[in-house]
């Protein structure tokens, strides 16, 4: 196309990788240029290649830190970065709407401040530190009475001067409710109930399994051989198993089962 130019010079912009990263244009220059001008053109052609450069890798930069952070921000479960003082450096969206602060208001505030919720102050910086080593990976909240399953991560800081501590913490309450009311369920239950492996080990029995074959407890049964102490056939636990194994379940099945004092007890 016709650009109207005149006297006119193209300088070719490259990175370090010599690729072609742009085209410099000075256009209707007065005079054409001498040895003089062509020398200072060339070098500022270099300071603009690597300006040009820097500004692409900075928006890469920037591209690639924006999606870690939405990222970040999308994992539904809570977490928090802190230094060693306790001084929080990092907190995703979900664990500041939780809070019910803005993420930049809760940078920099000291992880005790950020937890108390306005109750009475924790004697230690981060409850979240006491989940590493010998102690439980498992945290109940002070307040609010909510169990978190507590991950704990220690990093150094970008320059190596310090160590942070990354915490994650998933809500765990309801899954602990589930459990408790089925266990509830499990212990309650009149029909006899158990967990075995398939080789005969039991794993699991509930107090009516207890009660059926005569046994003072719970560990007691536990402690028993269910292929030779219980089935009065050993041949029958083995059959029984060989079934599970290629239907993957069992209904009306008959059994013979061996009571603590030695009688017989016949089962569905």
């Amino acid at each position: 196309a016709d650009l109207s130019f005149g006297n006119c010079i193209l300088l070719r912009l490259q990175g370090t990788s010599k690729e072609l990263a742009g085209v410099l244009l000075l256009a209707n220059l007065a005079a054409g240029p001498d040895m003089e001008r062509i020398q200072m053109l060339q070098a500022i052609a270099g300071h603009g290649s690597i300006a040009l450069e820097n500004a692409q890798l900075f928006n890469r930069m920037e591209r690639a830190n924006r999606h870690w952070i939405e990222t970040f921000d999308a994992i539904s479960d809570f977490i928090v970065v802190h230094d060693t003082l306790g001084n929080v450096l990092r907190v995703n969206r979900s664990l500041a709407d939780f809070i019910g602060l803005d993420p930049k208001q809760i940078i920099g505030l000291n992880m005790r401040a950020v937890l108390s919720m306005g109750k009475e102050a924790q004697t230690y910086f981060c409850p979240f530190c006491l989940t590493t080593g010998s102690a439980p990976d498992e945290y109940i909240h002070p307040v609010l009475d909510r169990t978190y399953l507590v991950s704990t991560s220690n990093v150094h800081g970008a320059t190596g001067e310090s160590s942070q501590a990354i915490h994650g913490r998933k809500y765990v309450t309801d899954r602990h409710e589930a459990e408790r009311r089925y266990l509830e369920r499990f212990d309650n239950v009149q029909e006899g109930v158990f967990f075995s492996t398939p080789h005969g080990a039991f794993i699991e029995v509930n107090d009516a399994m207890v009660r059926m074959l005569g046994y003072m407890s719970r560990e007691e049964l536990l402690g028993v051989d269910l292929r030779t102490q219980i089935y009065s056939v050993p041949d029958r636990q083995r059959e029984f198993a060989a079934q599970m194994d290629q239907h993957g379940q069992i209904r009306n099945y008959e059994a013979s089962l061996r009571r603590r004092d030695g009688s017989v007890v016949h089962v569905l």
